[in-house]
């Protein structure tokens, strides 16, 4: 009786915590699942020391501690992307110049909004984070076809 009492407190409290995690925004969510999985990490390397495992602890230690530092990082860098996107990895916080633009989308002087466009659909189709390229590279393509667009529009 106590077990069965036992699994069905147990149940109906993941049922409950499984309700509760599903509620939570994405970056809530990353940053539980970073504590947890350092939570996990601590008491997988306090469990190896207590057995007389050292090359094992120290094992858990240096991988998974620095893929954990790593996560941390690039969870940080995207938060603060979310919450400034003039301080985040999507953000190019120098202003192009005319020329810079022109150089980074392979354009002419004379280009027209038509040439603009297709310069950047190409280069953003080989440049792009999930095709390889880089945020980075992403928002420069992105910036340079902002500043020639709106320079035509003033123009």
């Amino acid at each position: 009786m106590p077990v069965l009492l036992l699994g069905v407190v147990s149940v109906t409290f993941l049922v409950i915590v499984m309700l509760l995690i599903s509620r939570l925004p994405s970056h809530a969510l990353r940053r539980m699942t970073f504590w947890f999985l350092a939570a996990l990490t601590g008491a997988a390397i306090l469990f190896s020391v207590l057995t007389g495992r050292w090359g094992l602890a120290v094992a858990i230690g240096f991988g998974v501690v620095s893929a954990l530092v790593g996560r941390s990082r690039r969870a940080h860098r995207q938060d603060q992307a979310r919450d400034d996107p003039s301080r985040g990895a999507h953000s190019t916080t120098n202003s192009l110049s005319l020329a810079e633009a022109r150089d980074i989308l392979g354009v002419s002087e004379q280009a027209d909004r038509d040439e603009i466009e297709s310069a950047f659909r190409r280069l953003i189709q080989k440049m792009h984070p999930d095709h390889g390229g880089t945020d980075w590279m992403a928002a420069r393509l992105s910036d340079a076809r902002r500043v020639l667009i709106d320079h035509i529009n003033k123009g």
